[in-house]
C-alpha cells in the first residue's frame, strides 16, 4: 500500500508571483535531492481562479530554471488547507487568515521566513506585484534562499510521515 503524500502548501495573496514562485522552486530542489513523495501547491487568499502567473514572475523563474508556463491561479479553500501537511505563508497577515481559517490545525500554519527557526521575529517576503524587475528578483532570491534553508525540516517530514504511515501498515 502506497502512503499518501506528504502535501506542501505555499499561500500568498493572489497567487500569482510568491506562491508560484515558491512552490516552482521546491519542486525543483525535491527533484535534485530525490526526495520522498512531497506533492507542492500554491493558492491564494484573494486569488482569481485560473490566471496565469504575473509576466515578470514567470521571465525571472524561467531565467533562474523554474517553469511556471503552466501555472493556474487557485483561490484558498477550506479543503485545501485541511489536506496539505504544511502551510507556508508569505506574511504574517495570510498566516493569522488561514490559522483563523483552520484553528483546529494552525500548528501546520507557518510564516515561511520564520519556519524552522527558533526565532519567529523574521519578516514577511515582500510582494513584488506591480513593481519592478529588481522587485521580482529580489522576491526569487529570497525565496530560493528560504526554501534552500527548509528543505531537510521539509524532507524530515515526509520521511517521517512515510515511515509513520508504514509502521501503520505493518499492524494491521
Amino acid at each position: 500500500m502506497n502512503a499518501k503524500p506528504y502535501k506542501v502548501l505555499f499561500v500568498c495573496t493572489g497567487n500569482l508571483c510568491r506562491s508560484p514562485m515558491a512552490a516552482g522552486i521546491l519542486r525543483i530542489q525535491l527533484t535534485k535531492r530525490r526526495a520522498p513523495a512531497i506533492e507542492v501547491s500554491s493558492a491564494g487568499i484573494m486569488a482569481s481562479e485560473g490566471r496565469e502567473a504575473e509576466p515578470l514572475a514567470v521571465s525571472i523563474a524561467r531565467h533562474n530554471g523554474v517553469d511556471l508556463s503552466h501555472h493556474r491561479s487557485a483561490m484558498l479553500t477550506r479543503g485545501l488547507l485541511e489536506s496539505a501537511d504544511l502551510i507556508l505563508t508569505m506574511e504574517r497577515m495570510q498566516l493569522q487568515y488561514v490559522r483563523g481559517m483552520i484553528p483546529h490545525q494552525k500548528d501546520k500554519v507557518h510564516l515561511l521566513r520564520a519556519f524552522g527557526r527558533r526565532s519567529v521575529e523574521q519578516g514577511d517576503v515582500d510582494d513584488p506585484m506591480s513593481r519592478d524587475v529588481e522587485a521580482y528578483e529580489d522576491c526569487f532570491a529570497t525565496l530560493q534562499m528560504e526554501i534552500a534553508r527548509i528543505l531537510p525540516h521539509i524532507i524530515r517530514r515526509a520521511t517521517q510521515k512515510k515511515e509513520a504511515a508504514a509502521g501503520r501498515t505493518e499492524k494491521k
